[in-house]
């Protein structure tokens, strides 16, 4: 990394500067956002803005530090814990944006200054007689959907933007802290003085000693389990992997499956009028399908499962806030796509934009409809294309189709959880997650509204009668995922950089050049934005992240739609893509 100088330099969060962008373009200060003094990758901004998006400061509040049930460390233990090879908070704003976190100055809603997307979650796995502090740490939607793109000083906030945060790095980082921490004796003292207080007894240490052991051995684990050769780096995350592992190791602890084929993380300011939200299109966003989609996703990030002993008739307790979970849809309901800024940035060139219409009509609408930011409730029908005929690097959307394991207790259970022939001793890992999805939220609902007993079957391929919500649960086990990818929408596009499903091609510009035209290798990691070919820059800086394309699973071929374009319809293209 690069020599920081002076600490007094390093945090320079206590100044707050924002401004709201209203329907006119004109902009009035408010306040709530830190801007730093300080970043490791020489993005370092005077001003932070937030863009018009039909949310208020609350709004966006809400979303970073609301709870879902997420619990991935105990929460005295991440306030306490400090970095492996130095006395600093683990937490410090500093070592935050290292991960590309966005830092916080501490508020009502946020009362410990937690980076956007961390949460303190009400449950704990410690012993209720070791601390007081009852909670956990956990993720919210926020940590991977939520951006800040740089523009010559000035910051512009976007929710429900693809985030840059390097989680898995994060995640790495959090169990060298833990294990150093377990280690070395002074850091353990002081680590216990933090979280015991005036509790700090030999006894009640000694109690810490065998907690903190257990968690960094969990963490660790599950870092192997996850280690990939395809490094993940800034803004992406094999998402279905790290799901498939945790519910394959919840039904069989010898189970796992390769994690080695990051995605990007999506924009979400469509994701509750589309009717499928994933990039493989794996999971109808019908009926009781947004549900199933977000438990799937704490199930992925965290969320205290616990089948018991086999499979209950009521499903599986867990920790997931379904309330919550409730409310996150209805509030993404109003977030609308940011509209490029033309006080920030460089205006549009109409002329150019209005000839690139008539081109994206042509070539490119047929995949990627227009659908304009102004009907948040108009349903979205989403186009798959075969990988096939897209072309895209096939890894992702194959291992959703190929990874398998054993199904532990869950052999002999309906296929379909009311419905079906038996499970046999192995499956894909698409179908054991998606029982042990279904299940989590049935433990969730089954008190109030399920009432069918989930039993053993011979060979039967149907089940008895039942009613709306197992209809529902059943509809939705029997999707099987297809060789696809979903072109989605392209509003807002300008503010999800990088490009394909796998983050592979740096800016728009690029998407548009015939595929052995396309940038090999490029640095990932920086928010400073480069309004001509509308991406991030991608210049190496010590630190950021060196994304190869050359690597099965970050291929940046296929999407061939420029081939046969002119240099000039091309930038027409462009040009006309920062204006939806």
């Amino acid at each position: 990394m690069m020599k920081l100088g002076l600490l007094s330099v390093v945090v320079a969060f206590a100044i707050s500067a924002c401004v709201y962008y209203h329907r006119n373009g004109e902009a009035v200060p408010i306040s709530g956002i830190d801007r730093g003094g300080f970043d490791w990758y020489g993005d370092t901004v005077s001003k932070v803005v937030r863009l018009n998006q039909g949310w208020t400061l609350s709004d966006s509040n809400w979303f970073y530090w609301t709870t879902q049930g997420s619990q991935l460390v105990p929460y005295a233990f991440f306030i306490s814990l400090e970095q492996p090879n130095e006395q600093a908070l683990f937490r410090e704003p500093r070592n935050m944006l290292k991960y590309r976190f966005l830092p916080e100055r501490p508020s009502r809603a946020n009362p410990d200054g937690l980076p956007v997307g961390l949460v303190a979650d009400p449950g704990s796995s410690l012993p209720p007689d070791l601390i007081t502090d009852r909670r956990s740490l956990g993720f919210t939607c926020a940590a991977c959907h939520t951006a800040q793109i740089n523009y010559k000083g000035t910051g512009m906030r976007i929710d429900g933007a693809p985030a840059l945060g390097d989680v898995a790095g994060f995640l790495t980082g959090l169990t060298a802290a833990l294990q150093a921490t377990n280690k070395d004796q002074a850091k353990f003292e002081r680590f216990a003085e933090k979280v015991l207080g005036p509790s700090a007894t030999a006894e009640k240490k000694a109690e810490l000693r065998v907690a903190l052991h257990q968690t960094a051995a969990d963490h660790s684990a599950y870092d192997h389990l996850n280690h990939s050769d395809v490094p993940e780096g800034f803004g992406r995350l094999d998402a279905f992997g790290r799901i498939f592992n945790r519910a394959l190791t919840l039904v069989d602890p010898s189970n796992g499956t390769k994690a080695n084929a990051p995605v990007r993380f999506p924009n979400i300011w469509n994701a509750t009028r589309q009717d499928f939200v994933q990039w493989t299109g794996v999971s109808p966003n019908t009926g009781i399908g947004p549900l199933l989609r977000n438990v799937g996703e704490l199930v992925g990030v965290f969320a205290a499962i616990d089948p018991g002993n086999s499979p209950p008739s009521r499903g599986y307790a867990s920790s997931i806030r379904l309330s919550n979970l409730r409310a996150l849809e209805h509030r993404l309901k109003t977030l609308k796509s940011p509209t490029w800024p033309e006080d920030v940035l460089p205006p549009i060139n109409r002329d150019l934009a209005a000839a690139g219409r008539d081109l994206f009509m042509q070539h490119c609408e047929h995949c990627h409809l227009d659908v304009g930011r102004d009907l948040p409730r108009h349903r979205l029908i989403t186009t798959a294309v075969p990988v096939a005929e897209v072309a895209t690097d096939p890894r992702a959307a194959e291992n959703i189709m190929t990874a398998r394991g054993k199904t532990g207790f869950l052999e002999g259970m309906r296929r379909h959880i009311y419905a079906g022939g038996p499970i046999g001793k192995t499956d894909t890992a698409f179908h054991i997650t998606a029982s042990t999805v279904a299940h989590v939220l049935i433990g969730k609902l089954a008190p109030h509204s399920l009432n069918k007993p989930m039993h053993r079957v011979a060979n039967s391929d149907t089940g008895s009668e039942s009613g709306p919500e197992q209809d529902a649960i059943i509809q939705q086990a029997k999707h099987e995922p297809q060789l696809q990818y979903k072109a989605p929408p392209l509003n807002g596009v300008w503010a999800a950089a990088p490009y394909l499903h796998n983050g592979s091609i740096p800016n728009l510009y690029e998407v548009i050049l015939p595929p052995d035209q396309r940038t090999r290798q490029f640095s990932v990691g920086r928010r400073e934005f480069d309004p001509v070919k509308v991406g991030f820059v991608s210049e190496t800086v010590e630190g950021t992240f060196q994304f190869d394309t050359t690597i099965e699973g970050n291929r940046n071929v296929g999407h061939p739609i420029g081939a046969h374009l002119t240099e000039a319809e091309r930038w027409q293209i462009v040009e006309y893509l920062k204006s939806l």
